[in-house]
């Protein structure tokens, strides 16, 4: 079973809804208890993942793979008119029938093997999604302490944000909000500021929880205080980074309704304008903003807002009543498009978890030359491969030294390391999913703790700062050998003891309280 956090019930309520089909999903989708592109995408497919998997295990699911493939493409089409605007979400199911299509020319399946495929392609892009947003947080740090003036100087840097990006709208970690965690994780953040985002109050309600939650420095502003917070001086203010829902082949980017209006204030003001968002929110199949479907919601969640009665704040969750009062003039006309589109001009810098897109000499974005970038990218990796070999052989050569308590330490500080790099933001989650009483053993080995799962990936990430932490572990390790723990190496396993012991590991690991992922 899935169940999906409610989001128009956070920070005042942690109530999840139970998700056992794509019917399900569709609705919490299209009712906006989830949102947030990536989000979206994940929880669509695993829903259908989860109607799937019930169906494999009660002996219900056709064995006939042209049946079975015909069921999920429908529903794959179905999911997609949850949320039009989101490309994610059409990404992942384009992907997903291809998959399903694939697997059918492969030998002679039954429809229990495309079921199959199909479950395990959605489970991993859970994972992907997570593991794609450490990376895209650090190279967004990264750019902005390269390409602003108040981080060339040195200096720690302050932030705008827009909506909400986090780990309540993606898999984890987040988006635009992952660039934000990034720089305060390498001690680089000054301040974060977070709009509102009238009407439904993402970032009041969802955003400055997740900075709260991770004691990140943080101011909240309404959306129209956003020109007086830029004419300030003394601010910091580096950049404005923003998430996205569809970002087209000329860089034109569809996100949340007032984003276009913070562009255009950055250009007036001289802060680089910053769009942070995974491969597939790109749209290479449309080419300008123009061609942008913009979703059109209900009237009423303009004129109507939803919170607890002030008497109920500090109480049991449990003894906490929402209430929806009427905050505009009855018979007033309400227009309310739930996205704007911001024209690539005023944008500096597209961030993808593959590298930074910025403008050629002539003005342009040239995003299909992303995957130029991702080759790049494995080619880092491979470094990041011979660095960790280097490493395991350093800890071959403890096996031969009566003082093993060393790797220990090394591996602890690693992980702690790891722990304290990523935050506690890491633990959210926007799905918490248990496996039904009857899952298969098989079924059941795919939901992990996130505890675990953010160290996991910690350790195997690829990013500007953690390449850092491994080149270090590789000295260390194998100056201590050579050294058998003599002169300077005691001194330097001392202060790594001395980290360890310092750092709060037990809390961290209960990090993933209130919101979980299984």
């Amino acid at each position: 079973m899935l169940q999906v956090l409610d989001q128009l019930q956070v920070p005042h309520v942690e109530r999840y809804i139970p998700v056992s089909t794509a019917k399900e999903g569709w609705h919490v989708i299209k009712e906006m208890h989830v949102r947030g592109a990536p989000a979206i995408a994940i929880v669509a497919v695993l829903s259908l993942s989860i109607e799937l998997t019930e169906l494999m295990d009660h002996d219900k699911l056709s064995a006939e793979a042209n049946e079975v493939e015909a069921f999920i493409l429908e529903k794959l089409d179905y999911l997609v008119t949850s949320r039009p605007t989101a490309v994610n979400l059409s990404d992942a199911a384009i992907k997903l029938k291809a998959l399903v299509q694939k697997r059918k020319q492969i030998g002679d399946p039954k429809g229990k093997d495309l079921a199959e495929a199909y479950v395990e392609a959605a489970e991993k892009m859970l994972i992907d999604d997570a593991m794609d947003n450490h990376r895209l947080g650090d190279f967004g740090a990264a750019w902005i302490m390269n390409n602003t003036p108040v981080g060339k100087d040195g200096k720690k840097v302050g932030v705008l944000t827009h909506c909400n990006t986090g780990s309540l709208a993606t898999a984890g970690y987040g988006t635009a909000l992952g660039v934000i965690r990034s720089l305060h994780a390498s001690d680089k953040l000054e301040h974060a500021y977070c709009t509102e985002t009238r009407p439904y109050n993402q970032g009041a309600r969802l955003t400055a929880f997740e900075l709260v939650h991770d004691k990140i420095p943080a101011t909240l502003i309404t959306d129209s205080m956003a020109a007086s917070l830029l004419a300030q001086k003394g601010t910091g203010l580096a950049a404005i980074v923003v998430g996205a829902d569809r970002v087209v082949a000329n860089g034109d980017t569809a996100n949340k309704i007032g984003t276009y209006q913070l562009a255009v204030l950055a250009k007036y003001h001289g802060v680089k304008f910053i769009v942070a968002a995974p491969r597939t929110t790109i749209d290479l199949r449309t080419k300008e903003g123009e061609d942008i479907i913009i979703e059109e919601r209900a009237k009423s969640e303009v004129t109507r807002i939803t919170g607890p009665r002030i008497s109920d704040l500090g109480r049991n969750e449990e003894n906490i009543t929402l209430e929806t009062v009427n905050i505009a003039a009855p018979g007033i006309d309400v227009w309310n498009p739930a996205f704007d589109v911001t024209p690539y001009d005023l944008i500096d810098a597209i961030v993808t978890e593959v590298g930074v897109a910025e403008k050629n000499a002539d003005g342009l974005f040239e995003l299909e030359k992303l995957p130029i970038l991702f080759f790049f990218f494995l080619l880092l990796l491979l470094l990041l491969l011979v660095v960790v070999f280097g490493y395991f052989v350093s800890v071959f050569l403890f096996r031969f030294n009566r003082s093993k308590k060393t790797i220990y330490l090394l591996l602890y500080a690693q992980v702690s390391n790891a722990v304290t790099l990523n935050g506690a933001g890491s633990g959210l989650g926007i799905v918490e999913a248990i496996p039904s009483p009857g899952a298969t053993r098989r079924s059941r080995s795919h939901y992990i703790r996130p505890s675990y799962l953010y160290i996991f990936l910690s350790l195997t990430r690829m990013s500007p700062w953690s390449l850092n932490g491994w080149l270090f572990y590789l000295v260390a390790g194998f100056f201590l050998a050579r050294n058998k723990l003599g002169g300077t190496s005691t001194k330097l396993i001392s202060h790594v003891t001395e980290s360890c012991s310092s750092h709060d590991f037990e809390r961290e690991m209960h990090f993933a309280s209130p919101l979980e992922l299984w």
